[in-house]
């Protein structure tokens, strides 16, 4: 019996799984605006320098340009931390997540620069405490009791949904940049692999005659579903030219091979397919070379872990 269909009797009916597909969704819909942003960029047709003119002298490639960001005018530390955001100099917990949800939904009612950036003079440490993977190690440890660890990180978790939604409304209105999307994604990543493993880890018996059980058993598949979902929406961002540069795009590269040993054997048999035959087809695509060898070593790697899973005839 898998144990993801356990630990529900802990939790509201359906609030587990809706934080988590909410989740998912976020990431997927971070690849299609991006996808959809940078259609049209690049008019010349395949194999044609921007700006070349259908019939006419080929023109010169140049390098690669991207979107160019916009100004930096986040808060400061300081003035983050008089409006009431928690110190970004320590672990942030599930109840220091829903301040920064509070404290940055009510600065982004009037402006979204107000949102802290990636890499920010002003507000870079801020930001780096949002997406931190030191916040999660509250969560693999004992310091909570075994039965409080799934729904207070699903608390932390569902706050970190809502802070991510303020940041896509933000980039598209411009105010922030891809970079924080890549960040907050790589987070999302790191947030379902660890809630995969809480719910495998800690759970309660489950009787096959308890009368919810087919409700969880659809809860189950449902959750699979998101982190499907969660997977494909980033390999989107991956495979994103249009809008950042490689370098950015193998951060993301990088939280994907960080969780993949946790994430892909718990998906469906058929998106485990999709996965690692998108991955295939991505890393033999000449547009994607230059985010060799971690795309192609990341393709062999989603094809090792769910073969593995696999009984052998």
């Amino acid at each position: 019996m898998n144990r993801w269909l356990e630990v529900l009797p802990f939790l509201a009916p359906g609030d587990s799984m809706r934080t988590f597909f909410s989740m998912s969704m976020f990431v997927v819909m971070t690849g299609l605006l991006l996808t959809s942003a940078g259609c049209g960029v690049d008019t010349a047709g395949p194999g044609k320098a921007p700006g070349a003119v259908a019939g006419g002298p080929p023109a010169v490639a140049g390098p690669k340009t991207y979107p160019v960001p916009p100004p930096d005018t986040s808060l400061s530390i300081d003035e983050y931390l008089k409006a009431g955001m928690p110190a970004p100099d320590r672990e942030w917990h599930s109840v220091d997540m829903e301040t920064a949800d509070r404290i940055l939904t009510s600065l982004t009612t009037t402006d979204y620069a107000a949102l802290p950036r990636f890499q920010s003079s002003r507000s870079g440490a801020m930001f780096d405490r949002i997406t931190s993977r030191d916040n999660l190690v509250l969560f693999k440890t004992d310091a909570l009791p075994n039965e409080l660890r799934v729904p207070t990180f699903l608390a932390y978790y569902k706050s970190h949904n809502e802070i991510y939604k303020r940041y896509l409304s933000g980039y598209i209105q411009k105010k922030v940049t891809v970079n924080e999307l890549i960040e907050l994604s790589g987070s999302t990543l790191r947030g379902s692999a660890l809630l995969a493993e809480l719910v495998n880890q800690f759970s309660p018996p489950l009787d096959k005659n308890d009368p919810n059980f087919a409700t969880r058993s659809q809860g189950l598949t449902q959750a699979k579903r998101g982190l499907a979902i969660t997977v494909g929406g980033a390999l989107t961002m991956v495979s994103d030219t249009q809008n950042s540069p490689p370098s950015d795009r193998k951060r993301l590269l990088a939280a994907l091979d960080e969780t993949f040993p946790v994430i892909l054997p718990e998906l469906l048999e058929a998106s485990q397919t999709e996965i690692v035959t998108r991955l295939r087809t991505m890393s033999q695509s000449p547009d994607l070379q230059e985010l060799q060898p971690e795309l192609g070593a990341l393709a062999e790697k989603a094809k090792a872990l769910t073969e593995r899973k696999k009984p052998t005839p």
